[in-house]
């Protein structure tokens, strides 16, 4: 029986690094000066003074949070929707956190790489949101896009930048319906590939409906770039709403307008927001990539096995 039960646990450990080697073969978009970010799963400009606001039930798990500039960080949490990370604040004002709820890691003021991530994001989210894409319109209908080649109008268009080759959409303003929860849209692409979709124009966007990952592509490789606007305002306003059994992945990168994430699960990253509070709310869960997952995977593997053989040796000197 421990000889079957130890070959289990082999044999998840192996899928668990199958799912860590899947992730790790991709070239990731937020490579280089952008490495920093991955510690992220929300980057808040500040630089207006607003607010990043969570409420009671809503959970960042697990993922850091950070500041920057002057803005205030409200957290209502309570026990229902903990933040298992650290908050980061650019600024040394210890004023700017209102907090009564739960948070697992460190609160840390004056981190001058939160001002130094949010930077290169937004400079990134320019110099991606030039380059020429597939025109895309999203018209509140389902529709698949890929990644590869050999897909007429649905498949993006092959530009590179940094070092990194990126599969490029572009939306044009008025190219763009909001779409509802009846309405998926599902990106397809192996785990070597990035796709990026710009929007461009000011107009707000909304998205109710789920987005879908199929080919072994990951949340980190998938950026829903916004790159109207500049110095922090007049970019649009990004509203990602669900039914509280939506799912959607990837990278949302708002650097001049204002978020929000409400009734959804979003398993990637929400990046940028100041020209009005961010708010997660109301059922908002933002949690890992599949990468992350496999890592405690086998944390929770690793732990159990070295029970296991603590109880093995116990026994033996019985």
């Amino acid at each position: 029986m421990k000889t079957q039960n130890l070959k289990l646990l082999g044999i998840a450990a192996l899928a668990a690094v199958g799912t860590l080697s899947a992730s790790r073969a991709n070239a990731n978009i937020l490579t280089g000066v952008l490495s920093d970010t991955l510690n992220y799963r929300v980057l808040y400009e500040g630089a207006g003074g607003h607010n990043l606001q969570m409420s009671s039930d809503d959970s960042v798990n697990p993922g850091w949070i950070g500041i920057g500039g002057t803005g205030h960080f409200q957290n209502s949490g309570g026990t229902v929707g903990p933040i298992n990370g650290n908050v980061n604040f650019s600024a040394a004002n210890t004023g700017q956190l209102s907090n009564s709820g739960t948070i697992s890691g460190a609160v840390s003021y004056n981190v001058s790489q939160v001002t130094t991530d949010l930077t290169n994001l937004n400079s990134f989210s320019s110099t991606i949101g030039s380059l020429t894409g597939t025109a895309l319109s999203i018209n509140n209908v389902s529709e698949t896009i890929y990644a590869g080649s050999g897909h007429g109008s649905s498949s993006g268009n092959y530009q590179t930048s940094g070092g990194n080759t990126y599969s490029v959409f572009n939306v044009a303003s008025g190219s763009f319906q909001n779409w509802n929860g009846n309405t998926t849209l599902t990106i397809n692409g192996s785990a070597s590939q990035n796709v990026v979709i710009n929007f461009q124009g000011t107009s707000n966007i909304n998205i109710s409906g789920p987005i879908v990952l199929t080919g072994g592509i990951v949340p980190d490789d998938v950026l829903f770039n916004f790159p109207a606007g500049s110095g922090l305002s007049g970019g649009p306003k990004l509203m990602v709403q669900g039914n509280n059994s939506s799912y959607v992945y990837g990278i949302f990168l708002d650097p001049n307008g204002a978020m929000s994430l409400e009734n959804a699960t979003l398993d990637g990253r929400f990046f940028g927001g100041d020209s009005a509070d961010d708010m997660v709310v109301s059922g908002a869960y933002i949690v890992p990539e599949p990468a992350s997952l496999g890592l405690m995977a086998l944390g929770g593997l690793a732990l159990l096995f070295r029970r296991r053989r603590a109880g093995n040796a116990a026994s033996i000197r019985i």
